[in-house]
């Protein structure tokens, strides 16, 4: 924890490099292990913050491979994305930063922004011609995926807004309760964000990513 604290008042400094030697010589650390997952979310955030303020090329990319590894794993840790988007901007990788950026608004629930971002990167995919290598192609079929997936959530949260409306109304009017699991089952379908089905096509896209040079 001592090193932790030391990491972030050097990376609240402004001193990258050190915050991340820093988090090397902390006790049981793995952040310099970029195939393994770090010991403790306040650890990746701290390493992946210093290495997006620092920049550089490999340190990048091993704070990319594990932000990759933590939304794998926890989806709708909204930081996560918000960390993931960044770092694949400072990489040029646009349609990607697009895409995570998206992520944040699907955990934080606002999906017609989710949407927004899906169709924006889209739309870079067909203006720039992107999706011609292995990697792309995968990422632009993820794309296409969640945009569906999220269109389909957002109908269904509208629909059940609508419904709930009614059924109030008529409450208030004096009619029967018939239909008061509709809110239940519309937090279930606001749940339901089908990253799962999406799982296997990122794990087959991340090995797909060509890493920059350091």
């Amino acid at each position: 924890q001592f090193g932790l604290l030391q990491a972030e008042i050097a990376l609240s400094a402004g001193q990258a490099p050190q915050a991340l030697a820093l988090l090397r010589g902390a006790p049981q650390s793995r952040f310099d292990n970029a195939g393994s997952s770090v010991s403790s979310r306040p650890e990746l955030v701290l390493g992946a913050q210093a290495a997006i303020m620092g920049r550089q090329g490999a340190e990048l990319v091993k704070a990319t491979q594990m932000l990759q590894n933590r939304v794998a794993t926890h989806p709708r840790d909204a930081l996560a994305w918000q960390l993931l988007a960044t770092a694949y901007g400072a990489q040029g990788q646009t349609m990607r930063a697009i895409r995570a950026d998206a992520e944040v608004r699907v955990a934080a629930l606002d999906y017609a922004a989710a949407l927004d971002r899906f169709k924006a990167a889209q739309q870079l995919v067909r203006q720039s011609g992107a999706g011609q290598g292995a990697a792309d192609h995968i990422e632009a079929s993820i794309l296409d995926t969640r945009r569906r997936q999220i269109e389909s959530l957002l109908q269904r949260t509208q629909q059940g807004g609508a419904k709930t409306t009614h059924v109030k109304a008529v409450q208030h009017a004096g009619g029967r309760p018939e239909h008061q699991s509709v809110d239940a089952k519309q937090k279930q379908s606001q749940g339901d964000d089908g990253h799962g089905e999406c799982q296997h096509h990122q794990n087959r896209s991340q090995q797909h990513v060509q890493q920059p040079n350091d």
